[in-house]
């Protein structure tokens, strides 16, 4: 902005803060209802952990410009009206979602959830997740033996790993086990997949040798590299941020 005016830059300010802080934001289109209809789904955004807010869609470009929810400028047209989330983001998206079927003026546009750029269809599968009190609840009950918990995740994961393929065979292998365990014990089960976020693992010796040579050990992709290389085995802080 040339020449700003304080007002607008303490706007951008405040625009950049809520992102940072927000554990998501959803973006909607407002346009259609009344000041009424609008009082009220802030109400319910508020209760299910959502704060309701309208900017110029200007002002949130610049706040947004260079980070990480740049990805959503595209959905900055029309009247647009920002629920940053503190919390579970899947409570705000059933909200929105249930508060539009008695309104459709209300349209979700997509949003961010940490440092992913969520479509419409992204934020439609956040809210079909189970609420926060209902996953409790089933663990409660495994814990009774009323339910089966299974959980899935390899003991360190690689970068490479992390890609849709990879996953989406993993959480096969996981339904494929949860369907016999419910067969055969007649009990619902939880299924938890560990994936996405393990790399680094504790190892029994601080190194490894062979053939004579001896390097530190493979701690994990977060640490260092699996060849067995001195370069490779050579703590690496910067993979930390990779």
């Amino acid at each position: 902005m040339d020449n700003p005016r304080p007002e607008k830059v303490a706007v951008v300010d405040e625009v950049k803060a809520r992102f940072e802080a927000a554990d998501g934001a959803v973006l909607t289109e407002y346009r259609g209802l009344t000041v009424a209809e609008l009082a009220a789904l802030r109400k319910e955004l508020t209760a299910a952990g959502g704060d309701y807010k309208v900017y110029k869609n200007t002002l949130v470009r610049l706040a947004i410009a260079g980070g990480a929810q740049e990805g959503v400028s595209d959905l900055l047209t029309g009247p647009t009206a920002i629920a940053f989330v503190q919390g579970d983001v899947s409570a705000v998206a059933k909200a929105l979602r249930e508060f539009a079927k008695a309104n459709p003026a209300l349209v979700v546009k997509g949003g961010v959830v940490g440092d992913s750029v969520m479509s419409a269809a992204d934020i439609n599968v956040l809210a079909d997740l189970p609420s926060r009190e209902t996953m409790l609840a089933q663990l409660a009950e495994a814990q009774e033996g009323r339910r089966f918990l299974l959980q899935g995740g390899d003991c360190a994961e690689m970068f490479d790993d992390c890609r849709s393929g990879a996953i989406a065979s993993k959480l096969k292998i996981l339904l494929q086990m949860s369907l016999v365990l419910t067969h055969g014990s007649g009990k619902p089960v939880i299924r938890v997949g560990r994936f996405a976020g393990q790399y680094a693992k504790p190892r029994s010796d601080d190194t490894e040798t062979r053939d004579g040579v001896t390097l530190p050990s493979y701690r994990g992709d977060i640490v260092n590299a699996p060849e067995f290389t001195g370069e490779a085995r050579a703590p690496q802080p910067r993979r930390m941020v990779q």
